[in-house]
């Protein structure tokens, strides 16, 4: 199937993809705000689980946490440093992305496209009855 757009476009959703796939970071050097540290949490627990599971399930969960967002992401001012560059290079778990993730739908955020036709038929009617 072709991509739909010329090849500026095609070039520039390739950049998006490998940039949102290759921002990863050591655990703890970023924050997302007071109330996105859970879902940072729960992410990271994820990412664990994903390593073990097919490319499929990955997007799926990806999907789902991306809905949560992350937007904007700051330095952590307590983060301490690494003490052993070991544990980095031995386990993934230490490593996490702290940029979103493009969905296969070829947003960052989940967009209904269901949802999004309802309401143009919605304004559609609408302006049948103005017209």
């Amino acid at each position: 199937m072709p991509f739909p757009g010329n090849e500026s476009n095609y070039l520039r959703a390739q950049i998006a993809r490998i940039s949102a796939g290759t921002h990863v970071s050591p655990l703890g050097v970023y924050q997302f705000g007071e109330a996105e540290e859970e879902e940072e949490e729960e992410e990271e627990e994820e990412e664990e689980e994903e390593e073990e599971e097919e490319e499929e399930e990955e997007e799926e969960e990806e999907e789902e946490e991306v809905e949560g967002g992350r937007d904007s992401y700051e330095e952590n001012p307590d983060f301490e440093g690494i003490q052993e560059v070991t544990d980095l290079v031995e386990s993934l778990s230490s490593w996490v992305h702290h940029v979103q993730y493009v969905l296969p739908q070829g947003h960052c955020i989940w967009f209904n496209l269901a949802q999004k036709n309802e309401e143009e038929e919605k304004e559609d009617e609408e302006k049948e009855d103005k017209g």
